[in-house]
């Protein structure tokens, strides 16, 4: 018996880790396939490079509080389709080439995910975000 407690026990802590790790930005879920991607995290920028890259990237994304945020999209892929999603709760804001920038208001938490979504997507692209006051 001693053994299932301190099996549950670590699946506890585990899942507290992983969750740490996500709420803190760290901790990415991908599905990609490409020749060349690199992705920085900046101070309210998160930037990608990439080369024949067709798939998403996932990640937690913390911001301060529940004031509103404006998101835009610098750059854009030279050839194929980059779509960034920022979702907290219920709301969700999506950006791309046609709609390059937009309005976000986070959980009281200040807790969000952003997805970069690629298709044959070639070149660079920044995420950027900043607080209205």
């Amino acid at each position: 018996m001693g053994w299932i407690a301190a099996a549950f026990a670590a699946v506890i802590l585990l899942g507290l880790l992983l969750s740490r790790l996500w709420e803190s930005g760290l901790l990415t879920f991908q599905v990609k396939r490409a020749l060349f991607f690199a992705a920085s995290r900046g101070k309210a920028r998160y930037s990608v490079q990439v080369s024949a890259c067709t798939g998403f990237v996932k990640r937690g994304l913390r911001l301060d509080g529940a004031a509103p945020y404006r998101f835009w999209l610098e750059g854009g892929p030279d050839r194929g389709e980059l779509r960034a999603e920022v979702r907290s709760g219920d709301s969700r804001l999506i950006l791309d080439a046609q709609r390059p920038a937009g309005i976000l208001i986070p959980g009281p938490r200040g807790r969000c995910s952003l997805t970069f979504r690629f298709r044959s997507a070639e070149g660079g692209a920044a995420l950027c975000w900043e607080e209205i006051s």
